[in-house]
Order: structure tokens, then C-alpha cells, then sequence
């Protein structure tokens, strides 16, 4: 269970709202739940745990794939926990281990080195000791993370799963996009709310959004959430048919059942109006992806 910030009271409800996202565009999002503190009574949002005995639905395999001629992978910065691996639940092993192992004097309090390029490195190393393909997930999370304006998709906010198949074969998969709080306009006051309703503050407010992520570890700064995508399909245009997949749902069913939740009689409501602005920010970010995809 997890509480908002108290500076953002309404906060918990932005995983309620990121599931139903993740169910709508087919990216991997647990499921969350509204729930109360019996003790206390503060509400916060319940999450669906996704690995472990008893947790985990059956996984596939993901497809075959070729890694660049030009990729040079240190297979040694690859924890594998190959004696620890069962085959009717996943070992977990966080972000921030791969990035460790990737990067000297990784900075794992603020994360300043998190990039994208070493990320691909991890990427390809599954390519090529394990033959998966895990770039079409990752077009889908960040994508995903795109549409909600999520900025927090740090090293220890993604992992891997690691399993063994009914061969004897270790494979791994990434984990589901867990822990999308920050996220869906939860830093926004109510009385704030109007700057959403003008269209330009609206663009504006979205081109402020950055990830968690940037270009190398040297980077100076993170990636803007569309420049993000713009990145992906500039320099992995493979990509492009997956970032169009999750952006290609129905928004007037997916708005209903955001709004429906305003209807809820709780301790802390989500109000109507913020739904419609989470809304109108949503739809705004599809139009600008979709934008990026016809302009290739």
C-alpha cells in the first residue's frame, strides 16, 4: 500500500488512474485499488504484487532478435542468479543492480547517470545470451510513461525477472511498469487546474514533463517525456509499430471509466474536473505522439 505525498493529498489516486491507462494501451501496469488505512484512515492506493509464488500468471517467451554489429557487452555486469531460479515464480533483480555493474560510482541516491544507452546495453545483452527481444516492451513503458507525464521511472522503478522455463532454460523479462504516483497531474493544486483548461498552457505544462531517463551517462539533462519518444523512433525506428500499438486505443472508453471514478464516495474524492483535465492532458500527449509517428 502506498500513501500520497501529504503536500499532494490526492496523489494515490494517479495509480488508480495509471492501471486503467495500462490496461487501455496493453502495457504491463499492475492492477491498484483505492483502499483505507484501518488504522488510521488515510486512504492510499493497494497494488497487485506481479512476482513470487502464487503471484504470477504464465509468461511467454519473447521472439528472436539480431543485436548491432557494434554493441561490445561485458557479460560480467549480467547478475544472473542461475541457483536461485525457479520455474513457477521469478527471481527479482532491481534497475539499480545492471546499473551498478554498467557504470562505476553509479550514483544510486538521485540516480544522475540513468540513461537510455546503457539501458540498450543490458537490451542487447539479453538479445544476445538469452535470444529475447525486450525492445517492444520498453516502447510500450516509456510510451506509457509518456501519456501519464510519469518522471519517476528511476533505476529502482523497473527490473528484471528472472525464470526457468519447463526446458531448464534461465530466462528473463523486464518487470511491469510498477510505481506511477508521480504522475497525471498530481502536483497540480485544484485551484490550479484552469492552466490545463487553455490550450497553449497545456502544451506548455506537457513540454516541461521530463523522465527519469536521459541520453548517456554524461548527459547533462533528462529527456523531455516527447522528446523521449521522438528519440526512440529516430534511432530505433523497429519501434515505431509498438509506440503506435499503445497509443492506438479507444480514448472515449478509456475517459468514461476515469470520470466514473470522480463518482466515488470516499474520504478523498478525486474531483470531476481534475478527471476531465487529467483527460484533456492524456488525449493532448496521443496527438503528439501520433504526430511524430505519420511524420515518419
Amino acid at each position: 500500500m502506498k500513501f500520497s505525498n501529504p503536500r499532494y493529498p490526492i496523489q494515490f489516486w494517479s495509480e488508480i488512474i495509471a492501471g486503467i491507462v495500462g490496461r487501455y494501451t496493453g502495457v504491463p501496469v499492475p492492477r491498484a485499488f483505492i483502499a483505507t488505512d484501518p488504522k488510521t484512515g488515510e486512504m492510499g492506493s493497494l497494488a497487485s504484487w506481479f512476482y513470487g509464488e502464487g503471484a504470477e500468471e504464465d509468461f511467454e517467451e519473447l521472439p528472436n532478435a539480431q543485436i548491432a554489429d557494434d554493441v561490445t557487452i561485458d557479460f560480467g555486469a549480467i547478475p544472473i542468479p542461475e541457483d536461485d531460479v525457479q520455474e513457477s515464480f521469478s527471481r527479482y533483480i532491481p534497475g539499480s543492480s545492471y546499473m551498478v555493474r554498467f557504470i562505476p560510482g553509479y550514483d544510486l541516491e538521485k540516480g544522475k547517470q540513468h540513461n537510455i544507452k546503457t539501458l540498450s546495453h543490458l537490451i542487447a545483452a539479453m538479445k544476445l545470451r538469452h535470444k529475447v527481444n525486450a525492445w517492444p516492451h520498453w516502447a510500450g513503458v516509456l510510451t506509457f510513461d509518456a501519456l501519464i507525464g510519469n518522471t519517476d521511472r528511476h533505476q529502482d522503478n523497473w527490473g528484471v525477472l528472472w525464470r526457468r522455463t519447463d526446458e531448464n532454460v534461465v530466462t528473463p523479462r523486464f518487470s511491469p511498469a510498477f510505481d506511477n504516483g508521480t504522475s497525471l497531474l498530481h502536483e497540480i493544486l485544484e485551484e490550479k487546474l484552469d492552466i490545463i483548461e487553455n490550450d497553449a498552457r497545456r502544451h506548455s505544462y506537457i513540454n516541461r514533463g521530463r523522465h527519469h531517463l536521459r541520453v548517456s551517462a554524461d548527459s547533462q539533462s533528462k529527456f523531455r517525456h516527447l522528446e523521449l519518444i521522438e528519440h526512440l523512433i529516430d534511432v530505433r525506428p523497429e519501434v515505431a509499430p509498438f509506440i503506435d500499438s499503445v497509443t492506438d486505443f479507444d480514448m472515449t472508453a478509456m475517459g468514461a471509466e476515469i470520470q466514473a471514478l470522480a463518482e466515488i464516495d470516499c474520504i478523498t474524492p478525486i474531483s470531476r474536473r481534475r478527471c476531465e483535465a487529467i483527460i484533456k492532458v492524456i488525449e493532448s500527449r496521443v496527438l503528439s505522439i501520433r504526430e511524430m509517428l505519420d511524420g515518419n
